[in-house]
């Protein structure tokens, strides 16, 4: 086979793989296997060490790594609210917000809500939030907007993935452990509306 019909061939595989993965952007199986990568880490004192030694933070490690094992009770799908980003770009005096700044500040909104909902735990929780998170990338699905999931475990700890466009036809799936009891307050819905992406 020559070199032209092995880059062809090559291109085509990756381009079926990239399909497999928009079509699997949001199953259980995709969703489990980011948790879980998540959940693994914060069960490995060797990676955990590297980041902190402070009971504190190793406390809030340990409540994370409480889920290995468990079943997912629900999965809770989120689009971010249309009305939310026409309230904070409503500045009186202001001419109309342009495409692009529109779509930057949707994936901004979109990505830092797990921080936004951690950054109300405390500091130590915070902490260890901050230095468990995982992410991967997978062609974007048509008619995609940022979005999110969050798993609950029925325990104090949840899961949450943020889908957000950061490339040409791309979208990275980002894997952060939440609060709770913070994530199931008002600070969510200032965000999403809870709907199943297409």
């Amino acid at each position: 086979m020559n070199c032209k019909r092995m880059a062809a061939l090559l291109i085509t595989c990756i381009l079926l793989l990239g399909c497999a993965n928009a079509e699997t952007l949001w199953t259980n199986e995709t969703l489990d296997g980011l948790a879980n990568r998540i959940i693994s880490l914060a069960c490995d004192e060797n990676y955990i060490q590297m980041f902190s030694n402070d009971p504190n933070v190793v406390a809030q490690y340990e409540r994370m790594a409480a889920l290995k094992g468990l079943p997912v009770k629900e999965y809770r799908y989120l689009r971010l609210r249309e009305d939310m980003m026409d309230t904070f770009l409503r500045t009186e005096g202001t001419a109309e917000w342009g495409a692009l700044t529109r779509e930057v500040l949707a994936k901004r909104f979109a990505g830092m809500t797990p921080s936004v909902i951690n950054s109300m735990g405390g500091a130590a929780w915070l902490a260890a939030c901050s230095s468990l998170t995982e992410e991967t990338g997978y062609l974007m699905p048509e008619g995609f907007a940022p979005c999110a999931v969050l798993m609950d475990y029925g325990a104090d700890v949840d899961v949450m993935i943020t889908f957000v466009k950061t490339g040409e036809a791309v979208v990275t799936a980002t894997a952060s452990f939440v609060d709770a009891k913070l994530a199931g307050g008002d600070t969510l819905s200032l965000f999403y509306t809870e709907e199943k992406p297409q």
